[in-house]
């Protein structure tokens, strides 16, 4: 779990204030002087800093200036290097411990508690900021109309809202009030045609379908809204050319890059179908994006189940899987971040690479950066302690590629045990 850094700015900012409370009402004459402790010095007027500015010469407010400078303090700590953040967070907690304000000491004792969860930032850069301004734009939206009769329109007005529409180009064509309020009629003949086109991997007859009109996220009320076209292509993946030429035209056409809570990067990956992974790369998908706790790298990688202790693996060899290699190899060209956890207890993709047994995937990892001997969050294993969970050939191969390339023998996992300990727990 990662905390997000503007919240813990805002516990920060609330104990500014209530320190500006109890100081105000000893000097009256400082009153109305709120907002200039409470904004950021970025989003101050110019008539507001020199008013501030003031108000820090004069020492009118000594315990609310240290309050301030801790909160301008905390905040640029996240511009630090991951690196040093762990000393830098603790220099700022013995700061605030020692400046005696009663607000500030409250909010350290409780950031020290979370010391973990917020250095996790340093690891995911995530933060909840996104969601907020889309939440807001949408109680916007409920509060302007006055509630919506039903839940399709409240999804449609979403996606009027924030998917950037012009309206002046979508209302030429008759109709398009309805497209956007009502359930759409579409024809199932026309969605049989594509789907069939798909299916037989006819280029050309998709592109004949997409020219002449018909949406390719689309469904007929008796289908399942996510059995779209490029859903079907995902799992029906055969031929990487043809898929990734298919692929990009229902994109460029119109289908969206994301199904339900994940995307069709995420999905291709899974599935393995390495031409639809293509066209998502080329059509602009993140290949750093977080989807249900997810990266593109551990779906390029495969799945896992995870049962107390101990992980089963349910994926197929890497042989099996040839594409994967050229999934992680192509996801690292277009920009993934082999330093960013995959899943949610920190898992590197290396980690999922080693346990898996993918040797070459682990060797790709290896070249572009990745860190030979990161533990996880929960376990604390490293990715030489991921191999070395089963004794089948793949792993033992494993395990020799990330010892050739300097795997550490010494450090432990969470239950004190070093890889040749657990080994010899599990008798090998």
């Amino acid at each position: 779990m990662t905390l997000d850094r503007y919240h813990l700015v805002a516990l920060l900012t609330r104990a500014v204030d209530e320190t500006r409370k109890a100081e105000t009402k000893k000097a009256t004459k400082f009153k109305r002087t709120r907002w200039l402790w409470l904004k950021n010095p970025t989003n101050l007027s110019e008539k507001e800093k020199l008013s501030l500015q003031e108000l820090l010469e004069e020492n009118a407010f000594p315990l609310t200036g240290k309050a301030y400078g801790l909160r301008l303090a905390f905040q640029e700590l996240f511009k630090v290097p991951r690196c040093q953040a762990q000393t830098a967070f603790y220099e700022w907690i013995g700061m605030a411990l020692a400046s005696d304000i009663h607000a500030v000491v409250e909010v350290a004792v409780t950031f020290f508690n979370a010391a973990d969860k917020i250095l996790r930032w340093f690891e995911t850069r995530i933060s909840n900021g996104f969601l907020e301004g889309l939440h807001s734009v949408l109680q916007a939206a409920k509060n302007k109309a006055r509630g919506y009769s039903n839940p399709q329109n409240l999804i449609a007005m979403s996606y009027l809202l924030h998917g950037k529409l012009r309206p002046a180009t979508h209302t030429k064509q008759r109709g398009a009030v309805i497209l956007l309020f009502a359930p759409v009629q579409v024809k199932s003949e026309d969605y049989e045609a594509l789907i069939s086109a798909v299916r037989a991997r006819d280029v050309q007859q998709v592109r004949r379908l997409l020219e002449s009109g018909v949406h390719p996220d689309l469904v007929p009320n008796n289908v399942h809204r996510d059995q779209t076209a490029l859903m079907k292509l995902v799992y029906w993946g055969k031929d990487p050319e043809k898929d990734e030429a298919i692929a990009f035209l229902l994109i460029t056409h119109g289908a969206s890059l994301y199904s339900s809570s994940s995307s069709f990067l995420h999905r291709a990956g899974f599935a393995g179908n390495l031409g639809v992974f293509r066209a998502c790369l080329k059509a602009g998908s993140d290949p750093n994006e977080m989807l249900v706790e997810q990266r593109p790298l551990y779906a390029a990688l495969g799945r896992y189940q995870k049962h107390a202790h101990v992980k089963s693996r349910d994926v197929p060899s890497e042989s099996r899987v040839p594409e994967r290699p050229l999934m992680v190899k192509e996801l690292i060209e277009a920009g993934a971040d082999v330093h960013l956890p995959v899943k949610e207890n920190g898992s590197k993709a290396l980690h999922i690479a080693a346990y898996y047994a993918f040797p070459h995937c682990v060797n790709i990892l290896l070249d572009a950066g990745a860190d030979l001997n990161e533990q996880t969050f929960d376990d604390g294993y490293t990715p030489l302690h991921c191999a070395l969970l089963d004794d089948s050939p793949e792993c033992l191969q494993t395990a020799r590629i990330l010892l050739d390339r300097g795997a550490r023998l010494d450090l432990e996992d969470v239950y004190n045990r070093t890889v040749e300990q657990m080994v010899r727990q599990k008798r090998y």
